[in-house]
This record gives structure tokens, C-alpha cells and sequence, in this order.
């Protein structure tokens, strides 16, 4: 469940900001072609979505690490048995 934890984490940032800019924020003049305005601010994307991105996966990184912390404490000896079997 952890893999799929984390492939959630690293896409969730990005999938947001498209859709966030899919609102129809740019819109064509009428004398240049429909797509030369979000072309031209497709930077947007990028300066957003990858630092998020980093943001985002950096915290779920602390997280992981603090639960899985706090399950060696709870299982104590038994970790390494518990650990194997789930991975």
C-alpha cells in the first residue's frame, strides 16, 4: 500500500495544477491563433507543479518515516517478521 501511497503523492500535485489552469484562464485574441496564449504560458506549469511536486513528496516522506517509527516501537522484535511479509 506504501508504493501505491507513493505514486499518489507524486502525481497528485501536478494532476492539480492542470486542472487548476484547465479553467479557461487564457484566452485567444481574435486575431492570433487560439493556442499561441497558453503556449506561450505553459512555463506556468512547470514553475508550479514542480515545486510542489518536491513540496508535497517531501512531507509524505516525513510522514512514511514517522509511521513506520512508530509501528517499530509497537511491534518491537516482531518488525522485521511484520516488515517482511508486507513487502
Amino acid at each position: 500500500m506504501r508504493g501505491i501511497g507513493w505514486v499518489t503523492m507524486g502525481f497528485l500535485p501536478a494532476t492539480f495544477v492542470a486542472s487548476f489552469f484547465g479553467m479557461n484562464f487564457f484566452t485567444g485574441v481574435e486575431q492570433s491563433p487560439y493556442f499561441e496564449g497558453p503556449v506561450r504560458n505553459i512555463w506556468l506549469f512547470f514553475v508550479l507543479a514542480l515545486p510542489l511536486s518536491a513540496v508535497v513528496l517531501w512531507q509524505f516522506r516525513r510522514w512514511d518515516a514517522n509511521i513506520e517509527k512508530r509501528e517499530r516501537r509497537n511491534w518491537g522484535s516482531g518488525w522485521k517478521y511484520v516488515k517482511d511479509r508486507v513487502t
